[in-house]
């Protein structure tokens, strides 16, 4: 997959020859957000659940 895309990138790409989704660690990491010290299990979920969202949406319009 790193044809595709880096581990490092903070966006995931869709490969619809594939049909395939892939998502780096870079965007994982980004979805970490301290406050006051802590991190959020449900904010790092909700923003990696929002990522996959937004690209099973291109397989349905591709605009």
């Amino acid at each position: 997959w790193s044809h595709f895309v880096k581990a490092h990138e903070t966006q995931p790409q869709t490969v619809f020859a594939l049909n395939l989704i892939l998502m780096p660690f870079g965007a994982v990491q980004l979805s970490r957000h301290p406050w006051h010290g802590q991190n959020f299990e449900y904010s790092i979920l909700a923003s990696i659940g929002n990522l996959l969202a937004h690209q099973i949406t291109h397989f349905f319009d591709t605009n």
